[in-house]
């Protein structure tokens, strides 16, 4: 399982709407699955000089491949012209790796 993060900055709410009405159906078609999604906090550290952004999406996939197919599927290419109407967006794979919990 590959996790995707999305960094969102909200421009347009009308087509925003829109287009999270739609892109779900997209990321499923490809064996992904929106995990969760929301607002985010100001950051407390910007090191990086990040854009500003407002919210985040965390999308699941089996396999970077996957994931690739789907962000280059018609299905997904046909919403771009929403998505660039409706946000602009940072999306990054992250390699989990485990850490230890102590008591």
């Amino acid at each position: 399982m590959v996790t995707f993060i999305g960094l969102i900055k909200s421009l347009d709410q009308v087509a925003l709407k829109d287009y999270l009405s739609k892109v779900g159906q997209t990321v499923d078609l490809y064996g992904g699955q929106v995990a969760a999604r929301g607002e985010t906090l100001t950051p407390m550290w910007n090191e990086l000089n990040c854009k500003s952004f407002d919210s985040y999406v965390e999308v699941l996939f089996d396999s970077f491949e996957r994931a690739n197919e789907w962000s280059r599927s018609p299905e997904y290419q046909n919403l771009l012209p929403i998505r660039n109407k409706a946000m602009q967006v940072t999306f990054f794979g992250i390699n989990k790796t485990q850490t230890e919990h102590k008591p």
